[in-house]
């Protein structure tokens, strides 16, 4: 992710009250920015970096992000609460479809999906196509910023 993407996506997180996060694939360096930035009370990071743990953000590592285990600590970790924000960091169509289905149901009206690598469409991924379903479910607001592979913003509605 640009630093472009990340203002982008930080501008929009200004306007909604960011308590509970969680980022997937996204390397776990954008962790480290959500917390730095939003200081949420409640920060999950799946697949994040290996071997690095950070204060203020409780990794889940070791299987796929749609993984049923991996479901089931980040249910465990969040107690009940809804997310205000899901960043999705890419990766394959695969897994990113995946983790769509596992975690969009997790955020709250009024919450924020963030999307990264929306303008990726090759052999092996294809999350335009993804974003794209998504962009164009009736009864939510989206935004796009495109620099480098693209960030997609999604308002639950």
């Amino acid at each position: 992710m640009t630093l472009e993407e990340a203002d982008y996506i930080l501008t929009v997180l200004k306007s909604v009250d960011v308590r509970h996060v969680l980022e997937v694939g996204g390397g776990g360096g954008a962790a480290r920015l959500w917390r730095d930035e939003l200081h949420p009370d409640l920060l999950i990071s799946v697949n994040g970096d290996e071997g690095i743990n950070e204060e203020g953000i409780e990794y889940v590592r070791g299987r796929p992000s749609h993984d049923p285990l991996t479901q089931e600590v980040v249910r465990g970790l969040l107690a009940g609460r809804k997310l205000d924000f899901l960043f999705i960091g890419g990766g394959d169509t695969v897994e990113v479809r995946a983790s769509c289905r596992a975690y969009i149901p997790r955020v709250r009206r009024g919450g924020i999906v963030a999307m990264h690598d929306i303008d990726v469409c090759d052999e092996e991924r294809d999350i335009r196509s993804l974003w794209k379903l998504l962009a164009d479910d009736d009864g939510i607001i989206t935004t796009e910023f495109h620099d480098a592979t693209g960030v997609g913003i999604v308002w639950k509605e």
